[in-house]
């Protein structure tokens, strides 16, 4: 529940999602369950791959939902308490190179197409592909290492990270951006 959910999922690293159909109520997200779809959570899912997958799991319980809806509205459970997920931080959105590698690239899958941000060679970024490899190196943290065309090699801790698709932000836009 929350803002942004799929983001908070992939950031807290969970393995399973569903989709749900309940009843209306005078609290958000608080109705009684009449379905639900469960799916997994790979390790190599994006917020793209998330939200397709809730897309489909959301249409088969559609469907599941419009053929048994009498028996299912009557058999509707109060939904058990979970965790309401506030909107995502500015600091969640954004890459700290003196992380580890999966931590870094845990971040850019979560944010997938929506883009995350950087600070790289005091440049503000916003990153919108990003791969990354375990290698010992002898780096500072946040060193860009190689640079071909556009895309840049950054170190962490236990690797790198390859900067593939990203744009940079005008300082003076900086502030209204992702609001």
């Amino acid at each position: 529940r929350g803002a942004s959910p799929a983001i908070q999922a992939l950031l807290a690293d969970e393995r399973k999602w569903a989709v749900t159909c309940h009843k209306v109520s005078p609290v958000l997200d608080a109705g009684d369950i009449l379905a639900r779809e469960r799916f997994p959570i790979d390790a190599d899912d994006t917020l793209d791959t998330l939200e397709l997958k809730g897309q489909m799991a959301a249409a088969a319980l559609a469907a599941q939902v419009a053929r048994r809806f009498e028996a299912l509205w009557d058999a509707a459970k109060p939904q058990p308490p979970s965790e309401y997920w506030p909107r995502p931080t500015e600091a969640q959105r954004t890459l700290d190179f003196t992380r580890r590698l999966d931590d870094v690239l845990r971040v850019g899958r979560a944010w997938g197409t929506v883009e995350c941000k950087a600070k790289v060679r005091g440049m503000s970024i916003f990153v919108r592909r990003m791969q990354g490899w375990r290698a010992g190196h002898l780096h500072e943290p946040g060193t860009v290492v190689h640079q071909y065309r556009r895309t840049m090699v950054v170190a962490v801790p236990d690797g790198y990270v390859a900067l593939i698709e990203w744009s940079s932000v005008d300082p003076a836009l900086q502030p209204h951006m992702g609001r």
